[in-house]
């Protein structure tokens, strides 16, 4: 069956772990105080005081608590998209009791006034990465529960209720932790995405993670208000990324022809940014300068199942077939510099093994001469046998139907790590040949070698 909805990008030929630990601390002296002071006879657990307005938060800290006194305090806490392993841990010492909020939950509370809540340990708990959680204190706490659920991306809020039961109080003691590992691009990343909206375009990623750099290619159309509207187009962006985010320069590449060495111009054209929130899921914002052309819209895989790399990068488990995962990104021939191809291989050891291949290029049909095609099916060992097609009638970032046509078959052979033949015959135009190519960004092989235990 036709992956219509995968048909897309390219990547430029002109140039030759995942996840780190973040730690927040609260400071006692930093929360503030509400200006809603609730009215207790002691705390008793499992009953929670309701929560003041979020409003009312707005005096300086002030740990002395009179007679009979209650005070809220709140501390906010942001986590980015994509947070994974969060732990909590926090112990408290309050004379006399304590409650513990955690957005609108209510996790813990100690709601007697031994004087072994004043002694080493001090009550407090820790929430795991696995969603268990422990009383650290040896049972000092009355009340626990605790998920990993209660916390969400963005703004966070801890409150903290205490209370005086005697003569006079006080907020001595505040230790808190939240560690978490945020989203990182990594080579698992490299392959075929689209926006599910824009069905016939796309983007297609090469990421090279020794030295943070990311290649892009675009597959798209021009726009309805361009002189010649609705014709294929293909951009390239490249540079460095950071943590989960790729800000790249954005260029366009004309004056080639197909298949043939042709001298080219290539020119930047604008700006786009890639942010990742997942191994699935990014987003892309664009502007391209001179033609008014600013957005932005969601990625997703192509090829369903195909960020299992990126989820286990760590593994240097054999694949069952010779092409694998580590051979997706940008492939050129070094003798028609300015077009090239771009791998995106899924290998499926229960079958199934599929491989998309898109191929930027130059044609006679359109004004730019830019021309774009794509090759999609199965492959066994280290050859691919697959169908090419056109996909035309697009418009930029735009849902406009589009129209697709076989137009040729392509043969793919990977001598190596770094190295393929593809031989193609394209049925509209007579043209056919043999093209030896080799990565645009020879550090690619590295996860190719690993996954096929020849490094």
């Amino acid at each position: 069956m036709l992956l219509t909805k995968a048909l897309f990008g390219i990547f430029l030929a002109f140039v030759t772990t995942s996840a780190l630990a973040e730690t927040f601390v609260f400071e006692k002296e930093a929360g503030l105080l509400s200006t809603q002071a609730p009215v207790l006879n002691g705390l008793n657990a499992p009953s929670f005081p309701p929560l003041p307005a979020d409003d009312t938060f707005t005096e300086p800290f002030n740990g002395t608590l009179s007679a009979n006194e209650s005070k809220f305090f709140r501390y906010d806490f942001d986590l980015p998209e994509g947070y994974s392993n969060l732990s909590f841990e926090l112990e408290l010492n309050v004379d006399d009791e304590f409650a513990v909020y955690i957005n609108d939950a209510s996790v813990a509370m100690q709601d007697d006034t031994s004087e072994r809540n004043f002694m080493d340990p001090l009550p407090g708990f820790a929430l795991n990465p696995d969603g268990s959680f422990t009383d650290t204190s040896g049972g000092k706490l009355d009340f626990l529960s605790i998920d990993q659920s209660d916390f969400r991306e963005g703004k966070n809020e801890l409150t903290i209720l205490v209370s005086d039961t005697l003569i006079d109080g006080s907020f001595d003691v505040m230790n808190g932790t939240i560690t978490y590992n945020t989203f990182e691009i990594n080579a698992g990343h490299s392959g075929a995405w689209f926006n599910p909206d824009t069905s016939g375009q796309g983007q297609l990623i090469d990421v090279e993670p020794e030295g943070q750099f990311m290649f892009v290619s675009w597959f798209t159309y021009t726009d309805e208000a361009s002189d010649h509207p609705f014709e294929q187009r293909w951009l390239t962006a490249q540079g460095n990324y950071s943590g989960n985010t790729a800000e790249l320069d954005l260029w366009e590449t004309l004056g080639g022809r197909f298949d043939d060495p042709q001298e080219v111009t290539n020119t930047q054209i604008g700006e786009v940014t890639l942010s990742f929130t997942n191994c699935g899921q990014g987003q892309m914002t664009y502007s391209i300068d001179g033609e008014e052309l600013q957005g932005e819209f969601p990625m997703t895989r192509v090829i369903p199942g195909s960020g299992n790399v990126c989820e286990e990068l760590s593994g240097n488990s054999t694949q069952a077939v010779d092409i694998n995962p580590g051979m997706d990104g940008a492939w050129f021939d070094l003798n028609t510099s300015g077009q090239g191809f771009f791998i995106d291989a899924y290998p499926d050891p229960e079958g199934g093994n599929f491989i998309f291949v898109a191929w930027f290029t130059y044609g006679e049909d359109t004004a730019s001469g830019l021309r774009w095609l794509t090759a999609q099916g199965g492959f066994e060992r280290s050859i691919a046998e697959i169908d090419v097609y056109e996909v035309t009638g697009g418009s930029f970032d735009d849902p406009q139907p589009v129209g697709t046509e076989n137009v040729g078959t392509m043969n793919i052979d990977f001598t190596d790590c770094n190295n393929a033949l593809l031989t193609y015959s394209l049925t509209d135009n007579g043209a056919e040949g043999d093209i030896e190519v080799t990565r645009v960004i020879p550090e690619g092989k590295v996860l190719c070698e690993e996954l096929a235990g020849t490094d």
